[in-house]
C-alpha cells in the first residue's frame, strides 16, 4: 500500500488529533488539549498504515487504517469503535467523508494487474468503478479527495463529488467527477495537468534577450470542499 501516512484533523473545541504510525506496526490517535497526550491504539491496525482522518461531528471522528489484509473503518468518540472494510490492502489512498445522513463514503485507487481503477463506495455497502485507468498511474500520482454534498434523488445519503488526477489523457488532466445516478457519473476538465506547451531547454538562459522555459509546471489536485 506504499508508505505509512498520517492525517490530522481540529474538532470545534479545538482540540487537535493526529493519526500516525507509531513505529511499532501499529496506529495511534493522538489528542492535543493543553499538551498531547501518550496516543491510543487503533483497534486492529497491524500494518503501520493509517491514512486519512475527518471530522464526523464537532468532537467526532472517522478514520481508515490498514489491518491485516484489509482497511479498517473507525469512528471515534472518546473512544474507538471499528470494522473491517472489505477494500482489500491493493486499494491505494482511501479517502473519506461522512454524509448528512450518517452514511460514509470513501474513494480509492485500486490496482489489478496492469490497470489501475477508481472506485467510490458507500458504507461499504454500494461500490462502483467510477473509471478504470490504462496502467499509467503510479503510486505518487493516485492523487485525489472526495467532498459529499447535500442528498438528492440519485444519491439519497448525499452527492459525492470527486477531484482526481487523470493521467490517462496525454500529459494528464485534473477532473471533477460527480454521481448522477448508480454506475453513472459526469466527468469534466478542470485543467490540464501539465504544461504540454513549454519550450523546452537544458540550461537557465545565459545571455541579456535569450529566454526560454527552462522548467514545467504541474498541477496536482489538493483538495475539495
Amino acid at each position: 500500500m506504499g508508505p505509512a501516512r498520517g492525517a490530522i484533523a481540529v474538532t470545534r473545541d479545538a482540540t487537535v488529533f493526529v493519526l500516525l504510525d507509531n513505529g511499532g506496526g501499529n496506529v495511534n490517535l493522538y489528542r492535543h488539549a493543553l499538551g498531547w497526550d501518550t496516543g491510543t491504539p487503533a483497534p486492529g491496525a497491524s500494518t503501520a498504515w493509517a491514512d486519512t482522518l475527518r471530522l464526523a461531528g464537532d468532537t467526532t471522528l472517522d478514520a481508515l487504517w490498514g489491518a491485516s489484509a484489509t482497511l479498517a473503518y473507525g469512528h471515534y468518540d472518546a473512544g474507538w469503535s471499528s470494522q473491517g472494510w472489505g477494500l482489500g490492502l491493493t486499494s491505494h489512498r482511501p479517502v473519506i467523508a461522512r454524509t448528512i445522513t450518517g452514511a460514509v463514503q470513501a474513494a480509492y485507487w485500486r490496482q489489478d494487474s496492469v490497470d489501475w481503477s477508481f472506485l467510490w463506495t458507500e458504507d461499504d455497502t454500494v461500490t462502483e468503478q467510477v473509471f478504470l485507468d490504462d496502467g499509467t498511474v503510479s503510486w505518487a500520482e493516485a492523487l485525489h479527495d472526495l467532498a459529499v454534498g447535500p442528498p438528492d434523488t440519485a444519491n439519497p445519503n448525499g452527492r459525492p463529488h470527486l477531484v482526481v488526477l487523470r493521467e490517462s489523457t496525454p500529459g494528464g488532466s485534473i477532473r471533477w467527477l460527480t454521481r448522477d445516478g448508480v454506475s453513472t457519473w459526469t466527468e469534466q476538465t478542470i485543467a490540464n495537468a501539465a504544461n504540454t506547451g513549454a519550450e523546452w531547454c537544458a540550461t537557465l538562459p545565459s545571455a541579456l534577450g535569450e529566454t526560454c522555459d527552462a522548467d514545467y509546471h504541474e498541477l496536482i489536485p489538493l483538495g475539495v470542499v
